[in-house]
């Protein structure tokens, strides 16, 4: 009997700095990764990891799961690799399924692939990236929609927004949701004070966290002039922002900077990356999640906020609607009705249990239907 046809599946997104597509990706290998013995049923025993070097902690232990595949390159673009030595080493794959997991496939190939689309920022704020990247990324995204057999996406609002960008017909798009690590249920390995004072945070302050990198589009800017406001207001009870991701802004933004001119670091910080096991902690110790966004494919904080018993807070957009309902606090983004909204959750709002959430947005559910339909193309 020939051996099963691979799925061979990019990691790039595990390696370096994982943020939240790696955690994506990450979280559905180790929901596959527990099919390894006795179920013939899970794509596991066909996956192939492709990467440009190693993954990163947390996720090396997949490598002891999976059979690697390491194509290095010189050079530093995730685009260049992709489009130069794995397009040229996927030419010489006789079978299997490509699975590509950061927006664009490998083009121009005969074996069959699949992309994984997390939103279409690339057309909805191009303004957010360098005027040399905008065309070339947009029209690989395009072609990577058009060329892939399947495109998986977060949301029902992703999966419209896809169809009409790669004018593809509705049953290439799988919606497959994102779903919530119950490993983070599970007590930090620190304490909060230990935690806050390594990190200049007053540990008796109420603390919002917000996770994700800095885009303009979450609106960094509104939220230093929010906390500026609550001074000037002078709140009996004023709360910390702390702010978990890399600084992303094009045209780069110096929030940091800005919120240090402003003397408000006492009050606002943002911390850049922060490894899985820091994430974790600061999910579990901060009193709520605050997550604005003028546009997202799905918002995977939002949910791990949820799943960490935070009460959560969101700009009124589509998606959180679709995605969230009165699970979450939303709220318009304009300072007055955001500072009434922030007021309220100090004051002890909440919104409605999320356990209907939280068992509806698994990774055994994504897993399971990003396996099917893989295995359905080999």
């Amino acid at each position: 009997m020939s051996p099963p046809s691979p799925i061979w599946v990019e990691a790039y997104v595990l390696e370096g700095k994982p943020t939240g597509t790696g955690r994506f990706l990450g979280n559905v290998l180790r929901t596959w990764s527990r099919a390894v013995q006795g179920d013939s049923t899970a794509p596991a025993p066909r996956v192939r990891l492709v990467l440009r070097d190693q993954l990163a902690t947390p996720w090396a232990s997949l490598a002891d799961v999976y059979p690697t595949y390491r194509i290095p390159t010189r050079r530093a673009s995730f685009f260049l690799w992709q489009q130069g030595p794995v397009r040229r080493w996927l030419q010489s794959q006789a079978d299997g399924v490509y699975l590509a997991t950061n927006y664009t496939v490998p083009l121009n190939v005969s074996i069959p692939r699949a992309v994984v689309i997390h939103d279409a920022s690339f057309f909805r704020y191009p303004e957010a990236f360098p005027w040399y990247k905008r065309g070339f990324q947009r029209r690989l995204v395009l072609r990577s929609i058009q060329e892939s057999r399947l495109v998986f996406v977060p949301s029902e609002w992703t999966a419209r927004e896809v169809e009409r960008l790669g004018r593809i017909p509705a049953d290439r798009v799988v919606v497959t949701y994102v779903g919530w690590d119950p490993r983070w249920l599970d007590p930090p390995g620190i304490s909060r004070l230990d935690l806050f004072r390594s990190f200049q945070v007053d540990p008796d302050a109420f603390v919002f966290l917000t996770v994700g990198s800095l885009f303009q589009r979450r609106r960094p800017e509104l939220l230093i002039r929010i906390w500026a406001e609550m001074g000037r207001r002078a709140w009996a009870e004023r709360p910390v922002l702390v702010w978990i991701g890399e600084n992303r802004s094009y045209p780069f933004v110096d929030y940091a900077r800005i919120v240090r001119r402003q003397g408000l670091d006492r009050w606002v910080r943002f911390l850049g990356y922060q490894p899985e096991d820091v994430l974790h902690a600061f999910y579990r110790h901060a009193d709520a999640v605050l997550y604005l966004s003028e546009y997202e494919g799905f918002g995977l904080p939002v949910l791990e906020g949820l799943a960490a018993g935070k009460p959560v807070v969101v700009s009124d957009i589509p998606v959180f609607r679709e995605l969230y309902g009165d699970f979450v606090v939303r709220t318009p983004m304009n300072g007055e009705a955001l500072l009434d909204t922030l007021w309220a959750v100090l004051q002890g709002h909440r919104p409605d249990r999320p356990e209907p959430l939280l068992q509806k947005y698994t990774w055994d559910r994504t897993a399971r239907t990003i396996g099917d339909a893989l295995q359905r193309l080999v």
